[in-house]
């Protein structure tokens, strides 16, 4: 899965789309992680400001990916574009234009304020620290409830 995102992120990259990993597979590639295997990761998520993320889903249609399931229609005010995949590539994508559905905090936690706090690990554009630091505190507090 990881060479699949370093994949996508080098392809959009080089088409000037800068794309900013989100959630598990974020944390995967900013090696939060001492071994991947701790986190599951059922699809790859990333953001992208509003003027690049029409752009971003040209992009990766036009590599071959294409809708997991077909619907005649697509409401466009959601969080993400329809999810994605490619043949032979094991993980769907999701394509953010914003973080969160619930239109209320789109203004306190959207592109804008990621954008500003992240950072690039690996040479992969990743959540910032803050972000990091959170997931990080939820998944030693998840494990630790586990092995007790």
């Amino acid at each position: 899965m990881i060479k699949q995102e370093k994949k996508l992120n080098t392809l959009l990259i080089e088409n000037g789309c800068t794309p900013i990993f989100l959630k598990g597979t974020g944390n995967l590639l900013a090696g939060l992680y001492e071994d991947v295997a701790e986190r599951m990761v059922g699809d790859i998520d990333f953001i992208f400001s509003k003027e690049e993320y029409p752009k971003a889903i040209t992009i990766l249609r036009d590599f071959g990916y294409s809708e997991v399931t077909k619907y005649e229609y697509y409401f466009p005010y959601d969080k993400h574009y329809r999810r994605l995949q490619k043949e032979n590539n094991i993980a769907a994508i999701e394509i953010h234009s914003e973080i969160l559905g619930i239109e209320k905090y789109r203004k306190e936690f959207n592109y804008s304020v990621v954008e500003k706090d992240s950072q690039v690990i690996n040479e992969v554009r990743v959540l910032g620290s803050v972000a990091l630091t959170l997931s990080k505190i939820k998944n030693t507090v998840f494990n630790t409830l586990l092995s007790n």
